[in-house]
C-alpha cells in the first residue's frame, strides 16, 4: 500500500533573489574597477601639476638670480664695466654678472667699434 502525501511541502527556489544578489555583487564589482581607475588618473594628473610646480620654482630662482645681477649691474659705473677683464680669478657669479651686463649693454646699443649686432626679430 501506497501512501500518498498530499501535503508535501517543497522548497522554493527564489531565482529572483539570486539574480538581485548576484547583480549587487557585480555592481560592486564593477564600482571599485571605475574608482581604481580614477584613482590612477588623478595620480597622473597631481604628478604633471607637481612636475609644473617644480619648472616654476626652477623659472623664479632663475628670475631672482637675473634680478639680482640686474641689480648689482644697476650700481656699478661706467668705468667698472670698461674695466672688465677676462681674470680666471674670477668667481662664477663675477662671470655671470659681466655675462649679463655685455648682453644688457648689446641689448640697448651700446658695442664695440666693429663689433655687429644681431638681433633676433622673432622674439625668442
Amino acid at each position: 500500500m501506497k501512501r500518498k502525501v498530499k501535503n508535501r511541502i517543497k522548497p522554493k527556489k527564489n531565482y529572483i533573489l539570486r539574480i538581485a544578489i548576484t547583480a549587487f555583487f557585480i555592481l560592486i564589482l564593477i564600482t571599485i574597477v571605475n574608482q581604481q581607475i580614477q584613482i590612477q588618473q588623478r595620480r597622473s594628473e597631481l604628478e604633471n601639476i607637481n612636475n609644473q610646480l617644480q619648472m616654476t620654482r626652477i623659472k623664479a630662482i632663475d628670475l631672482e638670480k637675473k634680478s639680482e645681477l640686474a641689480e648689482e649691474a644697476g650700481k656699478l659705473t661706467v668705468t667698472e664695466v670698461s674695466n672688465f677683464t677676462d681674470n680666471s680669478n674670477k668667481t662664477k657669479e663675477q662671470k655671470e654678472c659681466e655675462e649679463y651686463l655685455r648682453q644688457e649693454a648689446l641689448r640697448l646699443g651700446y658695442a664695440k667699434s666693429g663689433v655687429r649686432v644681431f638681433q633676433n626679430i622673432a622674439g625668442n
